[in-house]
């Protein structure tokens, strides 16, 4: 007997399977959906605009055992904006990054953050630092926060000049050693910031966005060795950027 189900969320992923076809995955205030959208990759199709990756849309689902398939949805937000360079590369990272590391259990804090970043994003905020502020959030949601208060080898708080990702967080100037990145000041600021910062308070923050490329570099190489995969939108950015 088949089941309806009504449901809202953001568009994580779309993974096509036949020409028009695909399996989509929504993250929701209730946790992660999967289901299947047939014809939705048609762009005559009725449901095509709210299968959009990112967008925030009602999804009414059927369902027989375990598997969902889609009858009908609505977008009930804008679609994101594309419009220049440092929104798409912002935008498909922040789609990448979404429906690879999120998991089940990260679902309500994964949720609030989501939202509110897309709000930031479609309100004109910068684009590059909105996204560095949640790839460091996500990887605090996953349990793999960076400690930002002091040196992680003797407790230090002065003489901060790096990371050591491997390790899990700032290195003193005597700490340092091979696993240390060293930053400048104004990097080891921004470092902090983003994963410090709550809800409430990152809405403020611009940072320079060669800054914003670097420390997104880096922390896909930390997501890489902690998590074993690459990020393809970051990839695009290390080619186009010649780093």
């Amino acid at each position: 007997m088949k089941e309806t189900k009504n449901i809202k969320g953001y568009v994580i992923r779309v993974s096509p399977y036949k020409e028009y076809d695909a399996m989509v995955t929504i993250l929701s205030e209730e946790g992660l959906f999967s289901f299947s959208g047939r014809g939705i990759k048609k762009n005559t199709s009725k449901n095509f605009a709210s299968c959009q990756p990112l967008c925030f849309s009602s999804f009414q689902l059927t369902s027989t055992g375990t598997s969902y398939s889609l009858k009908e949805s609505k977008l009930l937000s804008s679609s994101p904006d594309y419009s220049s360079f440092e929104k798409a590369i912002s935008l498909s990272i922040i789609e990448e990054l979404s429906g690879k590391i999120i998991k089940d259990d990260d679902c309500e804090v994964a949720y609030e953050w989501l939202g509110s970043i897309l709000n930031s994003l479609n309100s004109g905020l910068d684009a590059l630092s909105m996204t560095l502020i949640y790839f460091a959030q996500l990887i605090k949601i996953n349990g793999y926060g960076l400690n930002v208060s002091s040196c992680i080898h003797c407790g230090g708080k002065k003489n901060i000049v790096g990371v050591d990702y491997i390790n899990g967080g700032f290195v003193c100037e005597r700490c340092a050693d091979k696993n240390t990145v060293i930053y400048n000041p104004e990097t080891l600021k921004t470092v902090r910031y983003i994963f410090m910062c709550g809800l409430t308070n990152y809405k403020q923050a611009k940072f320079d966005t060669e800054i914003c490329y670097k420390l997104i570099i880096d922390l896909s190489i930390f997501l890489e060795d902690t998590l074993g995969f690459k990020l393809k939108s970051v990839e695009t950015i290390k080619t186009m950027l010649k780093y």
